[in-house]
């Protein structure tokens, strides 16, 4: 990692923050309905986290193993998922025929809420691909208690693990024929349904199963049979579908406005479809023009605040960089550099954000503090490798850093060369070190034996 890479990825003691400190993750929509919620935010530094941890340094996980944790942790946290339930009553924005609310329920992971609950199970996948520790197969290991003051029957709580998470996910995938888990009630969005998909990759990969087998078939079955997602070279694809309309919305009835256009689950499918995605990337990527044709014909009356192109411009940056084109991945970059007020904190770089709607400096939390930094750090084929090439057990009898004292030293990048020894990178600085080596080496006495 480089000088600019390493400081996206030290912004992510966002993290460790303390329950209740959302500091520079507060989003416009205060309800977490919106496009850039706290769990959206929380998973996609997970996702970064985890392409650095496979990509850069395979051979140093303490680190990023806690990281992970605190990540999952706050996934659990009240302030991340009540919105469900309120949202679970239904409404008319995305049912348009709904008679009357419905009384709605607080288990936010049983039913429907693929919005969160596809995107933890994802989290957990690479969690237990990348450390193999176990750590959510313990019984109530994800535990949500919801514990409001003055209203309600008392404190609940909702105990899950890995399996039971993986389970409840794909029941909800079978009731549904395979065609996918709603998020909203009555919304189900093929983008959405990208992370449980790669969720059951690696609970299968780690586990002995096979549930995305039966889950992608059922899938590309449900919506090959029914829409031209599958299909090549369309220039209007489906979006999401209302399930009590039995409608699939598409691309032009939305408006053009790219709230969930196909760029934002190219990345995703290009880790189980990469065929498709490399066919259709050329395609998808015309869409990141939305962003600089509202930034140069901006008004207020052009876009909901909460709900801009699920965040095109980062979105655009993260599928060029999985694609490998990186002229778009640079370009998309240095104009972040040039109008989004790049700040850099204690070695912690980001872009702010800023809700001038009608100015060239629009930029939300989730682009600002994860995308764009996710977009340098990934590499081509980055998001596809996590799962056609995981660790694997042979992975974890290999050396290994350990103890490293942070930041005194920074590990930048380690991995094995032929010999089976550690290629290490720190502050700038590169050496081979075995563990077999004198322990009059700096980092030798750190190697795993």
């Amino acid at each position: 990692m480089d000088r600019i890479q390493l400081s996206h990825v030290k912004h992510m003691p966002l993290s460790e923050q303390l329950p209740g400190d959302w500091a520079k993750m507060d989003s416009f929509d205060p309800y977490q309905e919106g496009d850039d919620t706290y769990r959206y935010q929380l998973a996609y530094m997970a996702y970064m986290l985890a392409l650095v941890q496979h990509h850069y340094v395979p051979a140093y996980r303490e680190r990023y193993q806690k990281a992970l944790i605190s990540l999952i942790d706050k996934m659990m946290i009240q302030d991340v998922w009540a919105y469900w339930e309120n949202t679970s009553r239904g409404g008319r924005g995305m049912d348009p025929d709904l008679p009357s609310l419905s009384d709605g329920w607080v288990d936010l992971v049983c039913r429907q809420n693929i919005m969160f609950s596809g995107y933890l199970l994802m989290m957990i996948g690479l969690y237990q691909m990348l450390y193999r520790d176990g750590r959510y197969d313990q019984p109530g290991s994800i535990n949500f208690r919801f514990r409001p003051i003055f209203r309600g029957m008392g404190p609940k709580e909702f105990a899950y693990n890995h399996t039971s998470l993986a389970n409840a996910i794909y029941d909800e995938f079978e009731r549904q024929n395979f065609l996918g888990c709603e998020c909203e009630p009555n919304g189900m969005f093929d983008y959405c349904n990208q992370f449980p998909i790669l969720g059951f990759m690696h609970y299968d990969a780690t586990h002995g199963t096979d549930l995305s087998v039966s889950v992608i078939e059922g899938f590309s079955k449900a919506w090959g049979s029914r829409t031209n997602l599958f299909e090549g070279g369309s220039s209007n694809l489906p979006v999401y579908h209302l399930v009590r309309q039995k409608h699939f919305v598409d691309e032009l009835e939305i408006g053009g406005s790219h709230s969930a256009s196909a760029l934002t689950w190219g990345t995703f499918m290009h880790a189980w479809k990469p065929a498709q995605q490399r066919r259709d990337f050329c395609r998808d990527e015309k869409s990141a023009e939305s962003h600089d044709n509202y930034q140069k014909n901006s008004s207020a009356d052009k876009v909901d605040p909460m709900m801009l192109g699920v965040h095109t411009l980062g979105m655009a940056a993260v599928c060029a960089s999985e694609m490998g084109d990186e002229e778009t991945t640079d370009g998309i970059y240095a104009y972040a550099e040039e109008h989004l007020k790049p700040t850099t904190v204690k070695r912690r770089r980001f872009f702010p954000r800023c809700d001038e709607l009608i100015s060239e400096k629009y930029m939300t939390c989730l682009t600002g503090n994860v995308l764009l930094g996710l977009a340098q750090l990934n590499i081509h084929n980055g998001f596809w490798s996590l799962y056609d090439k995981p660790f694997t057990p042979e992975t974890f009898s290999r050396p290994e850093l350990f103890e490293i004292p942070h930041p005194t030293i920074q590990v930048t990048e380690v991995c094995w060369d032929v010999n089976g020894h550690l290629k290490v990178s720190t502050n700038g600085s590169s050496a081979a070190v075995s563990p077999f080596q004198s322990a009059t080496s700096m980092l030798a006495q750190h190697v795993s034996r």
